[in-house]
């Protein structure tokens, strides 16, 4: 999965699960000098991010339904080949301005200038080429941004998406329940 971001990564940060807080993970990060934090007990505010996507996109794609383990495989190939260059390269995410009210409460504001993908919030961040892993250019990132609009890279994950799922109906006595649109 590390092969996908095309920036260094400097920090990692999970839940209290015992799938992420373990020690193959974290000699792994050792080894990468990334950091590693996790959530604090009882305090539901540190995920928001993560379980806002996972509502937001995760399970509007792929449901509610278990997987079982012999689709892992090729929902990973799904993922690392349509989805996550379709969300990465083109799906808009809101980035909000936070600006503090008279009496000091944050407020979050969306501007529709405020809508990018994350590669161009990526891209147009001041020195953006420092981020970036050794021998990556933007050139190359560009080329396969924009080799598809937006709307034929959701053509192509969604057909995709179908095919992943009518193989997984027909590879299973017991079909995965999947949301599809």
């Amino acid at each position: 999965m590390l092969h996908q971001f095309p920036f260094l990564i400097l920090g990692f940060h999970a839940d209290n699960g015992s799938e992420f807080v373990n020690h193959t993970v974290a000699k792994l990060l050792n080894k990468l000098l990334v950091e590693f934090t996790r959530s604090r007990p009882n305090r539901s505010s540190d995920n928001a991010l993560v379980e806002g996507k996972n509502g937001a996109i995760i399970r509007k794609h792929m449901g509610y339904g278990h997987i079982a383990s012999q689709h892992a495989d090729q929902i990973q190939r799904f993922y690392t080949a349509h989805f996550n260059p379709y969300l990465n390269y083109h799906r808009p995410c809101g980035f909000a301005q936070i600006h503090c009210d008279q009496r000091g409460r944050r407020r979050r504001r969306y501007r529709s200038e405020d809508y990018a993908t994350p590669y161009e919030k990526l891209r147009s961040l001041p020195v953006a080429h420092r981020y970036l892993k050794d021998g990556l250019r933007w050139e190359l990132l560009d080329r396969f941004a924009y080799a598809l609009s937006d709307t034929e890279a959701a053509r192509h994950m969604i057909r995709a998406k179908a095919e992943l799922l009518r193989n997984c109906k027909l590879e299973s006595p017991v079909p995965p329940r999947f949301v599809c649109f």
